[in-house]
């Protein structure tokens, strides 16, 4: 392809990420997904297709995950924010409380009108955990589209690879991130990964979690450092990631032996210091390595 083209395609795309972000982000006034934090509760809101869909697919996953994956948890995410700024532990009261605000179950969707409704006024959405892979996917085959042969699209966590021949993403030690402990060599697919190592809530001297268990609507404790997911399809894999890491390495071991076309690599700790355990899970099996024993775990990601 001539420069020009390419340099077209790239643009499109990240249009089309921005188009996403005004849609979704509830950050933003005059998005879809704030018009119905603001009236879902009160009356069912009648929005566009595409919201309809993404958000039916995400409860979806919700489903498929046992409620490790949830849309709802914009409650959990602004109190504990608020935690952090006045540098506050919460109470029991106060999770109680929150805990009748989230649960996928609240969110009441009507096909035939296209509409979304909150069962609790409490209820408030944040689909940053699935939309980041969403858009990741439209960006993908807007280049595919265009022409574009080769290709890595990286939005912070989510990478989509566009390519002929496989090509390896690094993957990191949790607790050393300047150590590589394996690779994934992937083609036309995506990697996800969630972890809590690089955001955190800091309160009285101690550090949250990022990622959120909606069981209990506070940062979840988990035995899994990061978990990355590889799938064709992005959206997905950034869900799986997060579902995974709050279910555990038990529960996320029978989760993905009931999917196709998913793999992936989790991360837990071994025994005290710095080291790590490496498993690689796919619907098939589950192998296990140590990186500092047997130098750095390679992963096709065809599985």
């Amino acid at each position: 392809m001539q420069e020009v083209c390419i340099a077209e395609a790239i643009e499109e795309a990240f249009i089309e990420l921005k188009r996403i972000e005004n849609i979704f982000s509830r950050y933003i006034s005059t998005s879809q997904l704030s018009k119905i934090n603001q009236y879902a509760a009160g009356i069912p809101v009648e929005v566009e297709l595409e919201v309809f869909q993404l958000i039916a697919r995400a409860l979806e996953i919700s489903k498929l995950t046992s409620g490790a994956f949830d849309i709802s948890l914009a409650p959990a995410i602004d109190f504990w924010r608020s935690l952090e700024a006045n540098d506050a532990l919460p109470t029991e009261k106060q999770i109680q409380e929150l805990k009748t605000k989230i649960g996928y179950q609240n969110i009441i969707l009507d096909s035939s009108r296209q509409t979304v409704y909150f069962v609790h006024s409490g209820t408030q959405l944040d689909l940053g955990a699935y939309v980041k892979g969403y858009a990741l996917g439209r960006m993908s085959l807007i280049l595919k589209d265009r022409g574009v042969k080769e290709a890595q699209i990286n939005l912070g966590g989510n990478i989509y690879l566009l390519n002929n021949q496989p090509q390896k993403i690094a993957i990191r030690n949790p607790l050393m991130p300047d150590e590589i402990v394996a690779t994934a060599s992937l083609m036309n697919s995506s990697i996800s990964t969630s972890a809590n190592y690089e955001r955190f809530f800091t309160i009285q001297g101690r550090r949250f979690g990022h990622l959120f268990n909606p069981k209990t609507a506070s940062p979840a404790e988990s035995d899994i450092l990061s978990v990355s997911v590889i799938s064709q399809d992005a959206g997905l894999a950034d869900a799986l990631s997060t579902a995974i890491f709050v279910l555990g390495f038990k529960q996320a071991k029978e989760l993905l032996k009931g999917l196709t076309g998913v793999e992936a690599v989790i991360i837990c700790k071994a025994g005290l210091g710095k080291g790590v355990e490496v498993y690689h899970v796919t619907p098939k099996e589950t192998l296990f390595f140590r990186p500092r024993c047997n130098g750095v775990y390679n992963i096709n990601g065809n599985n």
